[in-house]
């Protein structure tokens, strides 16, 4: 289990970066994330991030920090309500990391 919170959240157009309170770093692509990656850019930025989860209001779609540390891919049900919209093409991504 994690009780580290989550300090700072970046996205990219291929990467899911952030970083915890107890100084841990890491990012996970965002080939994990379709319905992120199906989002256009405005919709990425929209977030609120809290103590141990990141929340994107308008595409309903809520990641907790043990789902980040893992990089385990998106609930299916997440990117069934989005698999009708076409994915934003971007340069492929290096693996996961953390630091």
């Amino acid at each position: 289990m994690n009780d580290a919170d989550i300090l700072k959240v970046e996205i990219t157009d291929t990467l899911l970066p952030f970083q915890l309170s107890d100084g841990r770093k890491a990012s996970a692509p965002l080939e994990l994330y379709p319905t992120l990656l199906r989002a256009t850019p405005s919709e990425r930025a929209d977030f609120v991030s809290y103590p141990f989860s990141v929340h994107w209001t308008a595409l309903e779609v809520d990641l907790d920090a043990e789902y980040l540390l893992r990089a385990a891919p998106e609930p299916p049900a997440y990117a069934a309500k989005t698999a009708h919209q076409p994915m934003q093409v971007a340069e492929p991504t290096a693996p996961y990391r953390a630091e």
